[in-house]
């Protein structure tokens, strides 16, 4: 049988794509986990009362999940603030007019996030990294089955 040299070339562009992405998704895992270390080293605690729970229904490994993300008012400098936390909580939630502990990046207050959930920096990048293992995976695997795929072909 004759091999045409067509799909080993392609099975090579797509392994090499998968590899840069996945490189890339590395990359933006490790910038995001920076980015959420670097908010809780500057974070400020402040009392902020509840105005609204807003319900997010996600997936995570399949099961449906329905995240809660809280919208707060609050006071800096003389200026009043109200914003969603950047990160959702799973209930039991904060009811409207509750008071609750915030803390909020000085340089951009409407970054906040509730102060007795755990942090965003223990999951920042997560996303990032599972789709980099897979791309990565893949980037491995794509030249392994051609390879197979070859040597059917001519022992075949």
């Amino acid at each position: 049988m004759t091999l045409h040299p067509g799909p080993g070339y392609l099975t090579l562009a797509a392994a090499v794509v998968a590899l840069v992405l996945g490189l890339g998704f590395v990359v933006r895992g490790f910038l995001q986990r920076r980015a959420a270390t670097a908010f809780a080293d500057r974070a400020v605690a402040t009392t902020a009362v509840v105005t609204a729970v807003h319900p997010k229904d996600v997936a995570v490994a399949g099961e449906p999940l329905t995240i809660y993300f809280t919208e707060v008012r609050f006071t800096v400098d003389g200026q009043e603030i109200e914003t969603d936390t950047i990160t959702g909580i799973e209930p039991p939630t904060p009811r409207v007019d509750d008071e609750v502990t915030v803390r909020y990046d000085p340089r951009r207050p409407r970054r906040v996030e509730l102060a007795d959930v755990e942090g965003e920096a223990h999951g920042a990048g997560l996303t990032s990294f599972a789709i980099a293992r897979v791309l990565l995976a893949l980037a491995l695997l794509l030249p392994a089955a051609w390879g197979v795929l070859t040597l059917v072909v001519f022992t075949g």
